[in-house]
């Protein structure tokens, strides 16, 4: 049995760690946990986000996490990125270079965050949906992203847009294109990652 529910500051450490299990080897996972429990504790009080958690034999098993108002979160961020970068120090020390991407999302963000980004237009975005080893092959993924759609259909909410790898990430571009997602473009971020960008209207 799978239970699917909002989550709470107690959940935070488990989503921190699926996020690592998900997504290693990724940029925010090198960021370090620090960085990514102030970044999830933030989606958790932000108004208007949506955090759930999938709870399989008594555990966090997986997670999806999303912002119904992208451009007002990213301006929060803006004006945290001092402490955003404070948590980021040890993944600096153990990898200087690191700094230059982190410039190139710091760009990227203010543009997000602007006033040409404007404010919520009736689109959730789904920023990230992971599960973890122990819940593989349980469905959790798909009853996630389908619980994602009914949060955002209660908010009064049209859509749902996401970003994903473009190359070498065929199975999770499969999985949206089954959720009923259509792809609305491919582009290249400002590091040289090409990224697809997807959208599904929440009948």
């Amino acid at each position: 049995m799978i239970e699917l529910r909002r989550a709470g500051a107690g959940d935070l450490r488990s989503v921190v760690r699926i996020h690592r299990q998900a997504f290693a080897g990724f940029f925010l996972t090198r960021l370090g946990p620090g960085f990514l429990a102030k970044y999830y504790r933030l989606v958790l009080a932000h108004p208007g986000s949506i955090l759930l958690v999938a709870v399989h034999e008594g555990q966090i098993a997986g997670f999806a996490a999303g912002v119904a108002s992208p451009a007002a979160f990213y301006r929060e961020m803006k004006k945290r990125k001092f402490s955003f970068a404070l948590s980021v120090i040890p993944a600096w020390l153990r990898s200087p270079g690191i700094l230059r991407r982190l410039w190139v999302d710091f760009r990227d963000l203010r543009s997000r965050a602007g006033p040409a980004a404007g404010e919520n237009d009736g689109t959730a975005e789904l920023t990230s949906i992971a599960v973890a080893p122990i819940g593989s092959g349980q469905g959790i993924g798909r009853g996630l992203l389908a619980a994602f759609t009914a949060e955002a259909g209660k908010m009064g909410l049209a859509a749902i847009t996401l970003t994903t790898d473009a190359e070498g990430n065929d199975a999770v571009n499969g999985f949206y294109l089954q959720a009923g997602f259509r792809l609305q473009r491919t582009f290249t971020q400002g590091d040289g990652r090409r990224m697809n960008e997807y959208r599904k209207d929440i009948a």
